[in-house]
């Protein structure tokens, strides 16, 4: 519910974002306060104010995306945020970070224990990822140095490869890394390295996100808090990590982490698509290639409902049967509910929505009708299944979309 605040803040030469509720309501203006729970945005109408926990996101309403320094580095903390910098160095557990920028976006500087740092890519050479993601996911039982060597290749050539070595870093310049190796100190050329992992001795619980913040270079920040003051946002994420970023840094401030989980994020306890005409296929390929479908999934299609096309929720055939495992928060289920518009009139299904074997909805939907708004109460529910059964005329034109499907926290 959006309500107009008595009184008015001056103007100022500040990005433009729009903001989107859970309902698919939308408006325009510029980023002028947080407090507490409360979003304020100053309108052409004047300065209104948002509930968070009814905010999907908010986005800039123009491209918002910035170069990357030349071989920009990637640090990644230990509560999950991501963000690039141009440099990075550390002494005696303390790390300082100057972080990426260009033009008026980015820039600021960081002073944080090392112990928040999960690793750091000091330098993302060309065709290496999917090797640095591997040594990633090795286990250790000391700091890691990632470092580039030769190799022969295919034809026998010289390649360059990774590989890592355990020990202990100690200091980080400009030109080396300071590295205890079994005992003896070793001076380690900075140009020749990948990256640094830092020792986890246990994992970590942190409080939930407010907001996940995605910034103009595509970092990623898991933020417990945020203030706004002028043109600049200072935001503290769930480890304790504080920066301050130009409003023009900003990109996406999503606020589903907290409020929502999509019913496209989640992966089917279960899934069934039964042909009309019995078929000879395998189930394991017929549900593989007619299990639902949308935007968030690789070479998914927008969902269409009413004119209006979304970039969340699921389109099902019939006749399919999917059962999902729903987060324990979970509150109610909510979802646009239509017949796809390139349909047209054609498409009738009977969907059956059911929690832990009780049944929750049971209805026709014809392409015909006027959207279908659901509004499931799922508290203490498990289990989710959704049946997409046959209705009249065969199977033709049912393609049922669940648009902006979600469970609500």
């Amino acid at each position: 519910m959006w309500f107009t605040l008595i009184g008015s803040l001056l103007l100022a030469a500040s990005p433009e974002f729009r903001a989107t509720t859970l309902s698919g309501d939308a408006m325009v203006g510029r980023l002028r306060a947080v407090q507490g729970e409360q979003v304020m945005l100053e309108t052409a109408k004047g300065v209104e104010t948002v509930d968070s926990r009814q905010l999907q996101a908010i986005e800039r309403t123009e491209d918002a995306v910035s170069e990357l320094p030349a071989n920009g580095i990637v640090v990644r903390l230990v509560d999950g945020s991501q963000f690039y910098a141009q440099q990075f160095t550390a002494a005696r557990g303390n790390a300082k970070i100057e972080l990426a920028k260009s033009g008026t976006a980015g820039g600021g500087k960081l002073e944080l224990a090392t112990r928040l740092i999960r690793w750091v890519r000091l330098r993302s050479t060309t065709g290496l990822d999917e090797s640095w993601n591997e040594l990633l996911q090795r286990e250790a039982q000391g700091d890691v140095v990632i470092f580039r060597k030769n190799a022969k290749g295919a034809d026998e050539r010289p390649v360059a490869v990774l590989d890592r070595v355990e020990g202990i870093v100690k200091d980080v310049t400009a030109e080396q890394v300071k590295f205890e190796l079994d005992g003896d100190a070793v001076d380690m050329r900075r140009e020749n390295l990948e990256g640094l992992i830092y020792f986890q001795p246990q994992a970590r619980e942190f409080p939930s996100a407010f907001c996940r913040l995605v910034d103009s270079f595509g970092g990623s920040w898991n933020v417990k808090s945020m203030t706004i003051k002028e043109d600049a946002m200072t935001i503290s994420s769930v480890g304790g990590v504080s920066a301050e970023l130009p409003l023009t840094s900003v990109r996406r401030l999503d606020f589903s982490v907290a409020n929502t989980q999509f019913l496209d994020e989640l992966t089917p306890d279960s899934l069934e698509w039964q042909p009309y005409i019995e078929s000879k296929i395998a189930s394991a390929n017929l549900n593989r290639f007619n299990g639902p479908e949308g935007q968030a999934f690789d070479g998914g299609k927008r969902l269409v409902l009413g004119g209006r096309s979304y970039e969340r929720g699921l389109s099902f055939r019939s006749r399919t049967s999917v059962v999902y495992r729903l987060p324990k928060e979970g509150r109610r289920f909510l979802a646009s509910v239509w017949i796809d518009d390139r349909a047209g009139d054609t498409g009738n299904v009977r969907l059956v929505i059911s929690g832990d074997n009780r049944t929750l909805f049971d209805e026709t939907v014809d392409g015909g009708q006027s959207p279908v708004e659901l509004s499931l109460d799922v508290s203490g529910i498990r289990r989710l299944t959704i049946l997409v059964d046959y209705g009249e005329g065969l199977d033709i034109g049912d393609f049922l979309n669940l648009c902006n499907a979600r469970i609500t926290k």
